[in-house]
């Protein structure tokens, strides 16, 4: 007789709850299949049922956040380049913190120092589609320059989230941002007060 289809769910999402607050303690090759069982309240033979090993679960938990990261990222789609085609990286990054947010905070975790490089590469695959779709739109640059302008997109955004999570997130983002973007924009602007005084 087959299970009923909710009280499969709950035992899964049970373990990796289980799972995953041991996680936030130590890393993944740490934990062990009874440390779970007993947080969850399940037997070995239950665990087994839904995942081959410690392993496993993290990586469905990755998964699980990955699909959740793009389902949110539908309702950013426009944030990245403004109607001018300059790229918002201020925008960007504050969309990626709302989204991470969406999901339970897991990503700050996975792409922190301890956590998993599979999951960063997965998050970057899925920053470059939706970072390249508007490049592709807003710039004429070469193909070789349209990858290192996503390039230096994506990871200028991750990097200053990863920075600001190991930070403890005490400053708000928006701060750093406005400091960012100021350095970034800085020099564009003593461009174009040149350019105008020739005039």
């Amino acid at each position: 007789m087959s299970k009923r289809p909710h009280i499969t769910e709950t035992t899964r999402k049970n373990l990796m709850d289980a799972f995953w607050k041991l996680y936030l303690t130590k890393p993944v090759e740490k934990i062990s299949v009874r440390e779970i069982t007993d947080i969850a309240g399940y037997n070995r033979g239950t665990f087994y049922l839904y995942f081959k090993d410690v392993y496993d679960v993290l990586e469905q938990i990755e998964n699980d956040v990955l699909e959740v990261v793009e389902r949110e990222a539908k309702r950013y789609a426009g944030v990245f380049c403004n109607e001018s085609a300059e790229v918002d990286i201020s925008a960007a990054t504050s969309a990626a913190v709302d989204i991470f947010e969406c999901c339970d905070y897991k990503p700050f975790i996975l792409l922190s120092d301890r956590g998993d490089h599979r999951f960063e590469k997965a998050i970057k695959e899925k920053m470059h589609k939706h970072i390249e779709a508007k490049v592709n739109r807003n710039t004429n640059a070469d193909e070789t320059t349209k990858e290192y302008i996503i390039h230096f997109m994506v990871s200028g955004i991750l990097g200053i989230i990863k920075k600001w999570y190991s930070d403890g997130m005490v400053i708000p983002m928006e701060e750093h941002l406005a400091a960012v973007c100021n350095v970034l924009l800085g020099p564009r602007n003593m461009i174009n007060k040149q350019l105008n005084k020739k005039d």
